[in-house]
Order: C-alpha cells, then sequence, then structure tokens
C-alpha cells in the first residue's frame, strides 16, 4: 500500500472540498444581499420542500415524532 499516494489522493479531496465549500458560502451571502426578505422566505419554503422530497428527510420524521433511524425500519417493513 503506497500511504504517501493515499495520503496525497485524500489531501486533493480535501482540497476540492474546501474549495466548494467556500465556493458555497460565497453565493448563499452574494444571494442573501439580492434577495429581498419575501424571496428569502420562498426561497427557504422550497428548500425545506425539496429536502423533504428526498428519501430520508429528518424534518418529516421530527414533525411525526420518530427518529431517521426508525423511519429506515418503517419504510423496510412497508417495502417488503
Amino acid at each position: 500500500m503506497d500511504v504517501e499516494l493515499i495520503n496525497g489522493l485524500i489531501d486533493q479531496k480535501y482540497e476540492v472540498k474546501k474549495k466548494k465549500s467556500k465556493a458555497l458560502v460565497s453565493a448563499c451571502a452574494t444571494l442573501r444581499t439580492v434577495l429581498t426578505d419575501d424571496q428569502k422566505k420562498k426561497m427557504k419554503e422550497i428548500w425545506k420542500k425539496e429536502k423533504c422530497d428526498k428519501k430520508e428527510c429528518s424534518l418529516k420524521d421530527k414533525k411525526k415524532g420518530k427518529s431517521k433511524k426508525n423511519s429506515r425500519v418503517d419504510r423496510k417493513k412497508r417495502d417488503r
């Protein structure tokens, strides 16, 4: 196993993640300065809806009083 090569790949991976994270923060900050309060509210609603439309939604599970772990088990039972 080439440890130095693997360490280099790990460094590259996290360098890319770091750049993407910084770009995302910059884009969000710019967006906040451009949008009106109503637009920000609508954006937040859309974001929550899109996030909850995915299979594993912690927001839906919290509203139902279930944990994510329990909801996965429930889905497995339902899908059988």
